[in-house]
């Protein structure tokens, strides 16, 4: 802190003392007139800016609530989104609220247009990240510019009476003003330089370390900070290195040995370390320090200065955390996507390598040598198969068919697939709570996540030579609006994001080896995997993620080297009722392969339409054995003018989904204002949500999730042919 100099007073004669004075009185005079209206106007308009900020942010959070509680039809809810406007203030005449959607549309204004000029501020609405609208507050700047404009008239009016004062004094009144001056410029310049190395009264914790290493001065806001008071460190300076935080002391004792050599003191020195307060509480200090000197240039030792920026630590790790979030959610996104476009052709791809073994099979006959061989390939493919659906479940683009159900019936019967392929040694204990609420959930969906995470477990615990244990429990959890308790008690508030509400928890725990941090931190990643080559895809966790997303489900880990581990699945809960069990007729089984109404075509004529050559050859031959008769085409415009020409002809259309120029539906919906009565099937190797529900409007009689099998297809189509398959109702045939 440099002292203030003043310039030196010309005193040799009561002249130039006066024409001195004069001068000065007509700076500090202009200085009046100029500082008055610019730091007033300069105040107010920050204050107005910032209050105007302060608005949008308040109405602009307000509305975002809405958004997230309805994202789709928020633009629609003009009555809800006025009150926030007209509220979080009230506007006055002065001021108005609007809020547009992403295009720039006006949705909604409160408050009169304001009188020109004009200040606005706006603030964003996000949805999921994403720009959905804006809020924007006008303020008319009229009041402003008339108090600026009085404010001005002041200075003036000011500046004048100091500059008429200070000339209209006699000169014996500015001489003795003159030595006063001088005088209170010694007074002002002896009291800077007792005060120059730190401030008594500084927000921050400073401190002046000397030559010697001892602490000549400690500010009193050590207390707040340390939890200590000044005297404590004064007397033991070593205290100073104490109360660093153990992994950071050793870098500060290097920094304050370094800093006290004599070639060091030429520069300052910036560090940020931890500290353990009196009360044990952890904080971040920003620490900056630097060399003083008294007039003479003397060596007096350094200043510190150390700042709290613990919330600021706080803040940008919980930034690094939601960016690391944002970073795995795009990725996985990604991922879907992909997914999804290779489902597609990879499904035509297993769909003819099944329908070709089927036609072999029967060709060769029972006794075959080569049956054996073919039976291996059916089981490739259809591990193939399984791993394509287990792709579209990790990305999410495997329809769901979410229903209000008990978890309790799942998990047992999950418990009753695993416990054949539990090695010896390892016990699976299953509980479920009586009390568990009803979840929205889609049961085989469930079922494959209870059995990738005890699959895991029971692999994890081969060979550890100790009995192992899985245990499987269900029930039920709430969340209050203050911090809550997990179900075994220890707070979990900060780790877990669940809204308030009811839950049921879904818990698969073991005994194994359990993970260590590198392997946590990557665990749900498409194809990591800790097994050797050959005993893992690496998409069991994967899926485990993509269906509990999903599912609006939070998943948390607990795991480490030695201590097992412990998978928790929150479902939230609904009030939905079950659906009842009594009076419902189970589905009639399948007939086998000598029936004829499953198997033989009788003539019936098929339409089948697919892009891919060889699907539409492997289907005419696999219907063709079975009494049909199949027209093929790969051109779907082909195939709707064949059947425009002779519409009473087919008796069943089967089209794929994924076309170039024309879609399934785009098929469909061609082909009943064609035929209203034309049974219409649409296969795809991805059926999502969207196709489900447009499926129905659009004619069809059936969806199919390819590949599947060959019994599965034919009896399908046999069914429809003969009239006897019901409309889709978003159930997909797999």
């Amino acid at each position: 802190m440099d002292s203030l100099s003043l310039p030196p007073m010309p005193l040799q004669d009561s002249d130039r003392l006066i024409s001195f004075i004069a001068r000065l009185a007509l700076s500090v005079a202009a200085t009046v007139a100029l500082a008055i209206p610019l730091g007033f106007s300069v105040h107010e308009y920050t204050d107005l800016i910032s209050r105007t900020d302060r608005q949008a942010l308040t109405k602009a959070g307000a509305i975002t609530g809405l958004i997230s509680g309805n994202p789709d039809l928020w633009t629609y809810q003009i009555q809800r989104m006025e009150e926030p406007l007209a509220n979080y203030p009230v506007p006055t005449d002065d001021d108005r609220a609007t809020v547009y959607d992403a295009r720039g549309m006006r949705l909604l204004s409160v408050g009169d247009p304001p009188a020109w000029p004009v200040l606005k501020r706006s603030r964003p609405l996000y949805d999921s990240g994403r720009v959905v609208g804006k809020v924007e507050v006008e303020r008319s700047l009229r009041a402003f510019l008339y108090q600026i404009a009085l404010t001005a008239l002041l200075g003036l009016l000011l500046g004048g009476a100091v500059y008429g004062v200070v000339l209209t004094l006699p000169r014996r009144a500015l001489r003795r003003m003159g030595l006063a001056l001088d005088a209170e410029h010694a007074t002002l310049r002896s009291s800077e330089e007792r005060y120059r190395t730190v401030a008594d009264f500084t927000y921050d914790w400073e401190y002046w370390r000397g030559p010697d290493g001892s602490l000549r001065y400690v500010s009193p806001s050590c207390l707040r900070v340390t939890g200590y008071r000044a005297g404590e460190f004064q007397q033991d300076p070593g205290l100073l290195l104490q109360i660093v935080h153990p992994d950071d002391r050793a870098e500060l004792d290097r920094h304050l040995h370094t800093v006290e050599k004599p070639e060091a003191n030429t520069d300052h020195y910036e560090l940020d370390f931890r500290i353990l307060t009196r009360d044990g509480e952890e904080r971040w200090i920003a620490h900056v320090c630097q060399p003083i000197s008294d007039q003479d240039g003397k060596y007096l030792g350094r200043r510190a200065c150390n700042r709290d920026i613990t919330k600021r630590k706080r803040a940008e790790a919980a930034k690094a955390q939601l960016e690391a979030q944002l970073r795995e959610s795009q990725k996985m996104e990604a991922l879907g996507t992909l997914a999804g476009g290779v489902a597609h052709d990879f499904n035509n791809i297993i769909a003819a390598i099944l329908g070709n073994l089927e036609l072999v099979r029967q060709d060769v006959g029972p006794a075959h040598a080569a049956l054996e061989g073919l039976e291996e390939i059916r089981k490739a493919s259809r591990r193939a198969m399984d791993l394509v659906r287990q792709i579209l479940a990790f990305g999410r683009r495997q329809g769901l068919s979410r229903k209000a159900i008990s978890l309790a019936p799942v998990v047992e019967e999950s418990a009753r697939l695993l416990r054949p392929t539990l090695l010896e040694g390892i016990t699976l204990n299953i509980e479920c709570a009586t009390d568990a609420p009803t979840v929205l959930a889609d049961t085989t969906q469930i079922q494959q996540v209870l059995l990738n995470l005890c699959g895991n477990a029971w692999q994890a615990m081969r060979g550890q030579g100790r009995p192992g244990v899985i245990k499987v429990r269900l029930e039920a959890h709430r969340v209050d609006e203050a911090p809550y308790q997990n179900p075994e008690g220890r707070s979990a508030g900060e780790r877990i994001g669940l809204r308030p509400g009811r839950y049921a928890c879904l818990t698969v725990s073991d005994n194994g080896p359990g993970m260590d941090e590198a392997t946590r931190s990557r665990m749900f990643e498409p194809f990591f995997t800790t097994k050797p080559v050959g005993e893992g895809t690496g998409l069991g966790l994967a899926v485990v993620h993509g269906i509990v997303q999903a599912h609006e489900a939070c998943i948390v880990v607990d795991s480490e080297p030695g201590k097992g581990t412990t998978f928790r699945i929150y479902f939230p809960a609904v009030n939905a009722p079950l659906p009842a069990l009594a009076g419902q007729e189970p589905p009639a089984p399948r007939k086998s392969d000598g029936d004829a109404l499953v198997l033989h075509g009788e003539g019936k004529h098929i339409l089948y339409v697919d892009d891919d050559d060889a699907i539409v050859f492997l289907m005419r031959r696999l219907l063709e054995r079975r009494g049909f008769r199949v027209s093929g085409y790969t051109d779907a415009y082909a195939a709707v003018a064949a059947v425009r020409a002779n519409p009473g002809q087919f008796d069943l259309a089967v089209t794929d989904h994924n076309m170039p120029g024309m879609s399934g539906l785009d098929v469909a919906r061609t082909l009943r204002e064609i035929r209203g009565d034309l049974p219409v099937v649409v296969a795809s190797g991805y059926v999502s949500e969207e196709l489900r529900i447009q499926a129905p409007a659009a004619g069809v009689r059936e969806l199919l999730f390819k590949p599947n099998t060959v019994e599965d297809f034919c009896g399908m189509v046999a069914q429809l042919a003969n009239g006897a398959g019901p409309i889709v109702t978003g159930q997909t045939k797999a």
